[in-house]
């Protein structure tokens, strides 16, 4: 995904959901210690995961960009058909211009 596909409303919609869930799950802890531990060690690992996202979006969009340079720029082979066709063209002409200079002698 592009990040020109980004949706700031969709991150903050699961940024949301991801808190409402978390929070819900922490409460269950009874030692408030272990459950702010806990809350915040999920936050540390969701963190990391949305920052190796980010790296991983970014070099997959550099692959992108750099596939498409080449796509882009790169040389046009004939079809063998066309060039095919071209040939027996260049044949049936030049058999008319035969018979034509053939006819005037």
């Amino acid at each position: 995904m592009r990040y020109a596909d980004y949706d700031e409303q969709v991150f903050m919609n699961h940024l949301t959901q991801k808190d409402a869930d978390l929070k819900d799950e922490v409460k269950r802890i009874d030692d408030p210690l272990l459950r702010d531990v806990i809350y915040n060690v999920a936050q540390i690992v969701a963190r990391y995961s949305d920052m190796e996202d980010e790296n991983i979006l970014g070099a997959s969009n550099r692959l992108e960009d750099e596939l498409a340079d080449i796509r882009d720029n790169m040389p046009v082979v004939d079809d063998p058909t066309e060039r095919l066709d071209e040939l027996e063209n260049d044949v049936f002409e030049l058999k008319q211009h035969i018979q034509k200079s053939e006819e005037k002698l």
